[in-house]
């Protein structure tokens, strides 16, 4: 019966020859009294077919990128060993001197950065070497305990490194230091030119600078010389009386 189910199952129509007497005895039946007959040509899938194409699926998911990864570490291409690294996967609540210190425990931590958020941390050791045996320590490792996640860790360049900790400005922010950095630079050209340019000088020695007066300079001085003679002639004029 056994048998007769798994077969049935799988699609499988068992025909029981019948016995002399035309009729079916299914106490003495035996394996050699059923012949098999597939219906429609019904091929049977392997179990071990099933496990190869999950595989599969799976393996072509995480290749391009799907089944609901995210952020840079799921999507950084692999990197030769080095001396800096990103770590991702970390879940709160833990203190971030607790981080520092997790990794100092596998050598000299010259630079350590993490977000604000602390879902991820970069870091440099001072040799290739301990950035390799902290990777060794760290990728797959569920921290703190309780966590959710595990710790993900992937090679990244130095310069990565020190450029994630380096302040992101918003866009009005980036606007007023460009406009800053962009009168500084006027300044700056201003301030390199010479004394012959910015002003005249004599030909005799020792050389002086000048400058000549402006239009509304020269009427003003004018008016003050043709003031003073007026007040001269007047003084006169009360004296010879």
């Amino acid at each position: 019966k056994d048998l007769e189910e798994d077969a049935l199952k799988r699609g499988i129509k068992v025909v029981e020859e019948e016995n002399e007497d035309g009729g079916k005895n299914d106490q003495d039946m035996r394996y050699s009294n059923i012949t098999i007959e597939i219906e429609n040509d019904v091929s049977i899938p392997d179990s071990n077919d099933k496990t190869d194409k999950k595989a599969s699926a799976s393996a072509a998911a995480a290749t391009t990128g799907e089944g609901g990864s995210s952020g840079a570490a799921s999507s950084a291409s692999p990197r030769s060993p080095g001396r800096a690294m990103r770590i991702d996967g970390f879940v709160r609540p833990f203190r971030v001197p607790d981080v520092r210190k997790l990794l100092e425990e596998h050598g000299d931590v010259v630079h350590f950065w993490m977000d604000k958020i602390r879902t991820h941390c970069y870091t440099i050791f001072s040799s290739k070497e301990e950035a390799i045996k902290c990777k060794e320590a760290l990728d797959g490792l569920i921290w703190p305990e309780g966590s959710v996640k595990i710790l993900k860790v992937l090679y990244v360049t130095v310069e990565e490194a020190v450029e994630a900790a380096r302040p992101k400005l918003p866009a009005a922010g980036r606007k007023l230091a460009a406009k800053r950095e962009e009168d500084r630079e006027k300044r700056e050209e201003v301030s390199l030119k010479t004394l012959d340019e910015l002003f005249r000088r004599t030909s005799t020695k020792p050389q002086l600078y000048w400058l000549p007066l402006t239009d509304e300079e020269v009427e003003e001085r004018e008016k003050k010389i043709a003031d003073r003679r007026v007040d001269i002639m007047n003084s006169r004029s009360r004296m010879a009386r």
